[in-house]
């Protein structure tokens, strides 16, 4: 919602009409007349006649809009933590945005302070990890409960893909990680984005990737954009032939 005396463009959940002020966008407070909105979904366009006029000095102010949550299932009710001395991975699969998506951070919950490396992996036929895709920033410190990773390379993600969350500690500590037996995904997920339902292990015998069995799935939150429409170049250079 637009607020002139405000300045401020008001976020609202569009299912169920909540309040999202986390995605609240400040606006130019030199502004007088804010007029109307505009999206690709990754840019918010706002237009302002400065003045308080609509006939005097129209300008387009170009707002990055703040990363959303793609796939979460924090919120679902929490299990027992589960020890983590191998590798584990947890797949999610995107949405079908035809332009598909920029990651931007991935939310892991932790049962402890162990330190944790966090990476996103395509996969092979089998859902399991196969090659590296983005190595995601850890947090400055680790404790107990949600840390967040970032991805400085602001990675493309495909749609109707599924990738992994490669999931390892480098401390020689056992790490703790909280998990759901809830196969759902939190209300705040964007459509066609899902989270698998039974967690990977890395045998470290056969150095193969294989489900735990157990039907529970780590707590992530993924937060990115939908790539928007790209118009294509002119074309040039054409000639006829006979």
């Amino acid at each position: 919602m637009l607020d002139k005396d405000d300045e401020k463009l008001y976020a609202y959940a569009l299912t169920g009409g909540s309040r999202d002020s986390g995605l609240d966008i400040d606006l130019d407070d030199n502004g007088e007349n804010y007029n109307s909105i505009w999206s690709d979904g990754t840019t918010m366009y706002v237009v302002e006649n400065t003045g308080g006029s609509a006939s005097r000095d129209p300008q387009i102010h170009k707002l990055p809009l703040p990363a959303s949550v793609l796939v979460s299932n924090a919120g679902q009710t929490a299990g027992a933590n589960t020890g983590a001395d191998t590798e584990r991975a947890q797949t999610f699969r995107t949405g079908d945005n035809y332009h598909g998506y920029t990651l931007e951070s991935v939310k892991l919950f932790t049962g402890n302070s162990v330190s944790v490396d966090l990476a996103v992996w395509t996969t092979d036929a089998n859902g399991h990890p196969d090659a590296l895709h983005a190595t995601l920033t850890p947090p400055a410190s680790f404790a107990a409960g949600e840390i967040e990773f970032t991805d400085p390379a602001d990675s493309r993600l495909e749609r109707n893909t599924t990738y992994a969350l490669r999931i390892s500690s480098p401390s020689s500590a056992r790490l703790q990680l909280p998990i759901t037996a809830s196969s759902a995904e939190d209300a705040s997920s964007k459509s066609g984005w899902s989270i698998g339902d039974d967690f990977l292990l890395l045998s470290s015998t056969t150095n193969a990737w294989g489900p735990s069995g157990t039907g529970w799935a780590y707590r992530v939150t993924i937060k990115g954009t939908p790539n928007p429409d790209t118009v294509p170049a002119a074309i040039t250079g054409l000639r006829a032939s006979g």
